[in-house]
């Protein structure tokens, strides 16, 4: 994926084109068709096939809608936020506002338990409260940016807690004289 991004596009297709074909050799309808789906829809959307793009992404969410309610599906379903997301860019890209709000509203609907799908989430949330201020939704978008913030805020948090207990475990791991207790002197 991150070949056509850096700008090689012909590396980008022949990496795609290798995936279809192994998938057509093994099992069409296996759930790692719906990530294959993404990948192209992206290298699509970045060449301006909009229409090709959300056929592929609709797809995709279409089999991640249709999944079973189990533990094992979990992870899949959660990556329906990016796809919502995915879908909401290009109906906004093509001038459809009002479905691309639909689709990040269904994205920040979702119950996300994975980190990295939390991070897509608030992707979402911040292309929704683009859109809504585009729409004259001042106050909507106003509330999302407030969401967000207090995210990043927690976010930002955790990871200097996280860096300090590290690098505080580190030290102290390092430092010769960390399990050495001092005598203690008695009269």
């Amino acid at each position: 994926r991150q070949n056509w991004r850096m700008g090689e596009k012909e590396v980008g297709r022949i990496y795609l084109d290798s995936c279809k074909l192994i998938f057509k050799k093994t099992n069409l309808n296996r759930i790692n068709m719906v990530y294959l789906n993404f990948a192209e829809a992206e290298y699509l959307y970045n060449g301006g096939f909009y229409s090709k793009a959300r056929e592929l992404l609709t797809d995709a969410k279409i089999r991640l809608e249709n999944l079973p309610e189990n533990k094992k599906a979990v992870s899949h379903k959660n990556f329906l936020s990016v796809i919502y997301n995915g879908l909401a860019r290009i109906e906004s890209t093509l001038g459809n506002k009002q479905i691309a709000i639909s689709y990040l509203e269904k994205a920040l609907s979702k119950n996300i338990i994975s980190n990295e799908f939390i991070f897509f989430q608030e992707f979402a949330r911040s292309n929704f409260a683009t859109l809504l201020a585009e729409s004259g939704d001042y106050k909507g978008a106003y509330k999302q940016i407030v969401w967000l913030k207090s995210v990043l805020i927690v976010v930002a948090s955790l990871t200097t807690v996280l860096r300090l207990v590290s690098v505080e475990s580190t030290v102290e791991s390092l430092h010769p004289l960390s399990s050495v207790t001092a005598p203690v002197l008695t009269t």
